[in-house]
C-alpha cells in the first residue's frame, strides 16, 4: 500500500474542492510535498474556507465616499470601528487611514472576492462593505474537523442603529431594605438606564460599591454576603460571589459583568441590585449595622461596536439597607387566639360529669395558631389549667391532652398549680395559614375529689404565649417580639346532674304607644330556650322575676327564672313563664324535665316606662333542682351572653 499517495490524492481533492469555491487567497500546493506539509497547507485552506462560508457583520454606516491612505475624519473613525469588530485589524481606530487600515481593507477584499485586494476603499468595495452594512444579522456556526483539531465559529446577535449614549438616573424604588439571613436576591437598590434615540445599547458591567459605616459591627463583606446579583426585567443578568469583590479601606467594590443586557433604542430599562445573605449572620454584627451600596459606573457597547464607561458615581443612585435575622427582615410572627368557629366549647357551660368513673376527653379550650411571614415549627407550648372547689388543680384534673384536628399531639399530668407543658412538639404551620387545636382534660368522678359545681378552665395567657417555643423557616428561635396573642376560655362547672340550656329565639316590641297626657308607652320583651336534663329528672323553678327586685341579689333562693332590664330606675316590669308542653309531674311552682328530655320554654316581659329611656332584657339566671316547690338552689348561669332581646325606646308623654 503506498500511503503517501493516498494522502497526496486527498489533499489534492480538497484542494480541488476549495478551488471551486473560487476567491482570492488560495494557497499554492507545492507537488512532492510531503504528507506533513500537506495536512498544514489542508488546515490553512480549511480556515479560508471557514471564513469565506462565514458571514459575521456588525451594525454600521459604510462611508459613502471614496477613502485611501492618508484620508481623515469621523467617517474613517466609523469604518475602522466596522474593520475591527469584523476582524479585519486589531488597531484603535484613529480616524486617519494609514497602513494598518489599508491592510485591514484588503483583508476584507480577499474574503470578499475582490481583486485586486490592494486595500483601497473604492465603488467596488464600498458596495460590499454597504450588502455587509445590515443590522441584526448573525454570523453562521460552522466547525470543523482536521488532523490537527477543531475550529469553532460561534454566531451571535448584533445592536440595531449607529453611535449610541445612555442616561442613568435614580428610580428611588427601594430605599431602608432589610436583609435577612438566609435570605435570597433581596432587592437594595434599583436604578434605570434609557438607550439614547440612535442606537441600541448592551449594557456589559456594572460597577457596585459595598460599605458598612458602623464601627462597633463588622465591616467585612464576607460576614454578611454570599453573593451580588443583577437583575432585568425579573432575569439575572449578572453575579457576583463576595469573595470576588475587591477591599479598599473598607470600601468593597466588584465590576459585575452582564449577559444579554439590551436597552433598545429611546426606551428606559429598570436594573436590580440583589443580595444573597449568608444563613448564619451574627447578631453582634447585625445588631446597628448600617450599609449604603452604590454604582460607580455602568459600562456599555452600541450598535457600532464603541464601548464606553459612563461614570454614575455622583449620580445619587445610592442607597441604605441593613442586615436582620430573618424573623426581623420578614416580620415573621406567630399569633395565638381564640377559635371563635367553637363558642360552645370556649363560653362556660356545664360538664356532664361522673359519679364513680374519671370523665375523659372534655373539651374546655378550642384556640388557632397563625404563621405570618414564614413557615413556623412550634416545639413547645405551655397553658394554664384553673380549678374552683377543691383548690389543687392536680386532684380535680387528671391529665390535659393537646389536638390538631383529629390527631392528639401530647398529653400532660396536671400539676398543682395547673401549669403544664406540651413538649417535643412537631407542629409545622405554613406561612399565611392559620390552624386550630383543642385542649381536653380528664376529670375526676363525684365520689372523690370532684364536686358538683366545681369549675375547670383552661387559658393560653399572654406569659404562656411568650415561653412558646418555635422557629422560623431559617432555623431561628422565635422572640418573645414575634409571639402575640393570648387564648382565654372561660369557667366550666361540673356536675354528675343537672341542666343544659339553648337558645332559641328572642323578640321586642312596643305594644302600647303613649298618646295622651300622663300615659305610658309599653314594651314586650320575649325570650325562648330549651332546657335538657342530664342523670336525673330535673325541675325548673317556675317563677319569674327581675334579679335585684327582692333586694337579695341575683341567684338568690327562690327567684326562680331571673332577667335583668337595661334603666330599671325608669322602667317597672311584669314577668311570666311558660312552656310549649306539660307534664304530668308539673306543679304549681316548678315545671319538670325528664331525664334526656328537652322542654322548651318562655320569658315573656312587659316594661312600662316611667321616664323617656330604652329597655333592652336579658337572662340572668334559671333556677333547677329535684325539689317540687321553690326551695332549689341551683342556679344555671353559663353561656347566657346570647340570651338578651334588642333595645326599644319606651316614651312618658
Amino acid at each position: 500500500m503506498n500511503f503517501g499517495k493516498k494522502v497526496v490524492s486527498a489533499s489534492l481533492a480538497v484542494l480541488t474542492s476549495v478551488s471551486m469555491l473560487g476567491g482570492a487567497g488560495i494557497v499554492n500546493v507545492a507537488v512532492g510535498a510531503t504528507s506533513v506539509e500537506l495536512q498544514a497547507q489542508i488546515n490553512l485552506l480549511l480556515a479560508q474556507l471557514q471564513a469565506l462560508q462565514t458571514t459575521t457583520t456588525v451594525s454600521c454606516t459604510a462611508p459613502i465616499q471614496p477613502l485611501t491612505v492618508g484620508s481623515t475624519g469621523g467617517g474613517v473613525t466609523a469604518f475602522q470601528n466596522w474593520l475591527v469588530t469584523n476582524g479585519y485589524g486589531s488597531f484603535t481606530p484613529t480616524g486617519y487611514f494609514g497602513p494598518l487600515t489599508q491592510a485591514a481593507v484588503a483583508r476584507f477584499q480577499v474574503a470578499a472576492g475582490i481583486t485586486p485586494a490592494v486595500g483601497y476603499y473604492g465603488p467596488i468595495t464600498m458596495a460590499a462593505v454597504q450588502a455587509r452594512c445590515t443590522t441584526a444579522t448573525t454570523t453562521t456556526t460552522t466547525t470543523t474537523t482536521t488532523g490537527t483539531g477543531t475550529t469553532t465559529t460561534t454566531s451571535s446577535n448584533t445592536l440595531q442603529g449607529g453611535a449610541g449614549s445612555i442616561t442613568v438616573d435614580d428610580s428611588s424604588e427601594f430605599s431602608s431594605e432589610e436583609v435577612g439571613e438566609g435570605e435570597e436576591d433581596v432587592e437594595v437598590l434599583q436604578f434605570s438606564i434609557e438607550a439614547d434615540e440612535d442606537s441600541d445599547v448592551e449594557i456589559t458591567s456594572i460597577k457596585v460599591e459595598f460599605e458598612q459605616l458602623t464601627a462597633t459591627d463588622s465591616e467585612d463583606l464576607n460576614d454578611y454576603v454570599e453573593s451580588v446579583s443583577i437583575w432585568l426585567n425579573g432575569k439575572m443578568v449578572g453575579e457576583a460571589d463576595a469573595d470576588d469583590f475587591s477591599e479598599n479601606s473598607d470600601v468593597w467594590t466588584k465590576s459585575i459583568s452582564l449577559d444579554d443586557a439590551v436597552v433598545d433604542a429611546g426606551e428606559t430599562e429598570d436594573f436590580v441590585v440583589a443580595i444573597t445573605a449568608l444563613n448564619n449572620l451574627d447578631s453582634g454584627d447585625i445588631d446597628s449595622d448600617a450599609w449604603t451600596v452604590d454604582v460607580l459606573n455602568v459600562r456599555f457597547m452600541d450598535a457600532e461596536g464603541v464601548t464606553t464607561t459612563e461614570d454614575t458615581d455622583a449620580d445619587g443612585l445610592e442607597q441604605t439597607f441593613d442586615f436582620e435575622s430573618f424573623a426581623g427582615a420578614n416580620d415573621v410572627e406567630l399569633t395565638v387566639a381564640l377559635n371563635d368557629a367553637d363558642d360552645d366549647i370556649n363560653e362556660g357551660h356545664v360538664i356532664d360529669v361522673d359519679d364513680a368513673d374519671d370523665t375523659d376527653n372534655v373539651e374546655i379550650l378550642s384556640f388557632t395558631m397563625e404563621a405570618d411571614g414564614s413557615d413556623i415549627m412550634v416545639t413547645e407550648l405551655p397553658i394554664t389549667i384553673t380549678t374552683t372547689g377543691e383548690g389543687d388543680e392536680a386532684v380535680i384534673v387528671i391529665d390535659a391532652t393537646l389536638w390538631w384536628g383529629d390527631d392528639e399531639l401530647a398529653t400532660e399530668d396536671v400539676p398543682t398549680g395547673g401549669a403544664v407543658i406540651f413538649q417535643d412538639l412537631e407542629i409545622d404551620i405554613s406561612e399565611g395559614d392559620k390552624e386550630e387545636f383543642k385542649i381536653s382534660v380528664k376529670l375526676q368522678d363525684t365520689n372523690g375529689a370532684l364536686d358538683d359545681g366545681d369549675t375547670v378552665q383552661a387559658e393560653i395567657t399572654t406569659a404562656n404565649v411568650n415561653a412558646i417555643e418555635a422557629e422560623d423557616e431559617s432555623g431561628e428561635d422565635l422572640a418573645a417580639g414575634d409571639l402575640e396573642g393570648s387564648a382565654l376560655g372561660e369557667a366550666h362547672s361540673t356536675y354528675d346532674a343537672g341542666i343544659m340550656v339553648e337558645f332559641v329565639s328572642k323578640t321586642e316590641a312596643r305594644t302600647f304607644v303613649a298618646d295622651s297626657a300622663g300615659e305610658f308607652d309599653q314594651g314586650t320583651f320575649t325570650i325562648t330556650f330549651d332546657v335538657t336534663a342530664f342523670d336525673a329528672d330535673q325541675r325548673i323553678d317556675f317563677s319569674c322575676e327581675e334579679a335585684t327586685s327582692n333586694g337579695a341579689g341575683a341567684d338568690a333562693a327562690g327567684q326562680g327564672v331571673e332577667y335583668n332590664i337595661t334603666n330599671p330606675a325608669s322602667n317597672s316590669t311584669l314577668c311570666a313563664v311558660s312552656s310549649t308542653t306539660a307534664d304530668s309531674e308539673d306543679t304549681a311552682n316548678t315545671k319538670e324535665v325528664d331525664e334526656d328530655t328537652t322542654r322548651r320554654f318562655t320569658l315573656s316581659v312587659t316594661a312600662t316606662s316611667g321616664a323617656d329611656a330604652y329597655a333592652e332584657v336579658a337572662l340572668e339566671s334559671i333556677n333547677y333542682g329535684i325539689a317540687t316547690d321553690n326551695s332549689n338552689a341551683n342556679y344555671y348561669t353559663f353561656n347566657l351572653g346570647d340570651y338578651k332581646t334588642e333595645q326599644v325606646f319606651l316614651n312618658t308623654f
